[in-house]
């Protein structure tokens, strides 16, 4: 009757303790989680800033940019500091795409650009990669054009006739040379080497005692010269 007025120790208890034990475990166990994810991604942060902020990154420190960056989007695909990242470094792709155009690398220049558009950077650097791509369009169709004239010239240079016609269609094409490349050395010594020729051809016209030709041809000489 003793036993049966006693009550008996409820099992909730013991409950609540090993649900609160269970609770504690997967906390701490997110906790570590969550330390052992962020860690590396702020570190990798710190060390993609570090690169995107030396004044003349390296090939090598361009090309571990990139993979941190990679590794990041990854890593933490919604961090508000991905895009910034992305648009820092598609302006230093686009800064050395401009030193590669400097030094007359239009492939280098071209492969920078694309590197930078492919990171799909906010709108405004989009902007600023997409009129500089068009700026080298425009270069390389000027400098195709500057090439084409030169063989033209150096062609008709070769086969010259010694009239004032023939002289003329030389010039001509030294002329759109000017308009293309107004302060070209090319064309200065292009003038120069017409002059040359005339003046050998009016040289030769003397010793066929031919003066008034060999005259004409040493006047139209002497102008270009």
């Amino acid at each position: 009757a003793e036993l049966q007025g006693r009550k008996r120790p409820g099992i909730a208890v013991p409950l609540v303790a090993m649900f609160t034990s269970i609770f504690l475990l997967s906390m701490g166990g997110y906790l570590l989680y969550d330390y052992l994810t962020q860690r590396p991604v702020e570190q990798r942060f710190e060390q993609l800033q570090s690169l995107l902020l030396a004044p003349q990154p390296s090939p090598t420190e361009i090309t571990i940019a990139d993979s941190l960056l990679s590794e990041l989007t990854a890593l933490a695909p919604y961090d508000s500091r991905l895009e910034k990242a992305r648009d820092d470094l598609a302006l230093t792709y686009l800064k050395l795409a401009r030193e590669a155009l400097a030094r007359g690398g239009w492939k280098s220049a071209t492969e920078h650009l694309r590197a930078g558009q492919e990171l799909r950077p906010r709108n405004g650097v989009l902007h600023e990669l997409g009129s500089f791509s068009a700026k080298i369009d425009e270069e390389q169709g000027q400098q195709q054009q500057i090439a084409t004239l030169r063989q033209r010239f150096e062609e008709a240079l070769m086969h010259m006739p010694t009239t004032a016609e023939g002289t003329r269609q030389v010039l001509a094409i030294l002329e759109e040379l000017v308009n293309l490349v107004p302060d070209d050395p090319w064309v200065t010594d292009g003038r120069h080497r017409v002059a040359e020729s005339l003046a050998k051809a009016a040289e030769e016209f003397g010793n066929k005692r031919r003066w008034r030709e060999g005259l004409r041809l040493a006047k139209e000489a002497l102008v270009l010269l």
